[in-house]
């Protein structure tokens, strides 16, 4: 219970996240008077019409402003890089308080990225959940560039019924019919088995006590 309280604590926060970074965003195209190629008023609303709509071409408001946020976002590095040392015989020390403000400023324009993308909060919460669960078991499974593939990272689907970790953390997933090796301890936990529903190409499978 108390882990599924903070799950949704963290769901709030991040889609408080959200709701202010495109509150932030058209606050400003309103303060720069910014409009589409039809003259109209820009805001983020106008944005997600587009993509509703399949306007997705070169032209189109969501290309043009993920653009514009990779630009931002690759300034933002820039700036962050330079908070950090590199001479090693020096006795410098980084500053942790603008490296976060930093960090911010990139999540700034990252989640606004992702807004211009058709993401919500609750949207990149189960695709991240479920690209985690790749990562993990490509790990598991002896991960190398002649091993990589993928076909399940561009099939990653959104779609899951139950949590995709057991109690220890550990994630189990198949992909392309490879499953992780040795995820659990000696026998895995007491309890019932599980399916996760995933995309068309895995098939996860969780041991959770009930």
């Amino acid at each position: 219970m108390a882990n599924s309280t903070r799950d949704s604590e963290s769901q709030d926060m991040l889609q408080s996240i959200f709701a202010m970074q495109a509150d932030l965003n058209d606050y400003i195209f309103r303060k720069n008077d910014l409009r589409d190629k039809d003259g109209k008023s820009l805001d983020m609303q106008a944005i997600a019409d587009h993509i509703e709509r399949g306007r997705l071409s070169v032209n189109d408001l969501p290309n043009q402003w993920l653009g514009r946020y990779a630009r931002a976002m690759e300034e933002e590095l820039e700036e962050l890089k330079d908070e950090l040392l590199w001479k090693w015989w020096s006795k410098d020390e980084i500053d942790l308080q603008n490296i976060r403000v930093e960090l911010v400023d990139l999540l700034h324009f990252l989640v606004s990225a992702m807004l211009c993308a058709g993401l919500t909060a609750d949207k990149l919460h189960d695709i991240y959940r479920h690209k985690h669960a790749i990562n993990v078991a490509r790990q598991d499974s002896g991960y190398s560039q002649d091993t990589k593939t993928e076909t399940d990272t561009k099939r990653t689907s959104a779609s899951f019924d139950h949590d995709v970790a057991d109690g220890w953390g550990h994630v189990v997933l198949s992909i392309d019919g490879v499953m992780p090796i040795n995820p659990w301890p000696s026998h895995p936990p007491s309890g019932g088995r599980r399916t996760i529903r995933g995309s068309s190409c895995c098939n996860a499978v969780l041991f959770a006590s009930c």
